[in-house]
């Protein structure tokens, strides 16, 4: 497939975005590509850099209908943020970790444009991933959707108490299980806990 547009998603206000984000879009457009800002990233540049870019911007929820590739520069929580945006789309992504420690955000601001690079040239692997969809169902109404790339926490809260967890998989019973919270992780596996 060939990417013409790279939709860049980032966490907000991060300090050294407006380093990166310029010369990122000038490397792009020096090879014929075009930049898409989600609203976060516009919103972490000055008005004046952003009037300089001139890249449109657009809300996350829309990136993967308007781009080929989905460029992440933050840490896990935004890639999570990210991939819970564009999941329907099946753009891929690339996670550019700008923070200390990143499980999921494997490359560093030191390889973004040698990575950049070898996806242009088709010299790269696409992993895919399974996301949870993940529904809180009170008496017979879902209550609440969600969905996660990595992992489903479910507790009480700040005080521990016993509760029932009733799980299904694709509809079909799995178990009921008696505690105080439950993890269900996708094969990326849970980082937080």
């Amino acid at each position: 497939m060939a990417i013409q547009t790279i939709g860049i998603i980032s966490k907000p206000r991060k300090q050294n975005l407006a380093e990166i984000v310029p010369a990122l879009v000038a490397w792009l457009r020096d090879r014929g590509l075009r930049a898409i800002f989600d609203r976060e990233t516009a919103a972490s540049l000055t008005p004046e850099l952003l009037q300089q870019l001139d890249v449109p911007i657009t809300a996350r929820s829309e990136m993967g209908s308007k781009c080929e590739l989905v460029l992440v520069l933050g840490g896990d929580g935004t890639l999570l943020a990210g991939a819970r945006a564009i999941r329907l789309s099946g753009v891929p992504m690339l996670a550019v970790n700008l923070g200390n420690l990143g499980f999921l955000t494997a490359v560093t601001t030191s390889e973004l444009y040698v990575s950049l690079d070898q996806i242009l040239h088709d010299e790269h692997e696409v992993e895919q991933r399974k996301m949870l969809e993940i529904q809180v169902v009170r008496g017979s109404s879902v209550a609440a959707t969600y969905h996660a790339l990595n992992d489903a926490v479910m507790n009480k809260g700040a005080i521990s108490r016993i509760l029932d967890f009733e799980t299904r998989v694709d509809g079909r019973f799995l178990n009921l299980f008696k505690a105080d919270g439950l993890i269900i992780s996708t094969p990326t596996g849970s980082t937080a806990y």
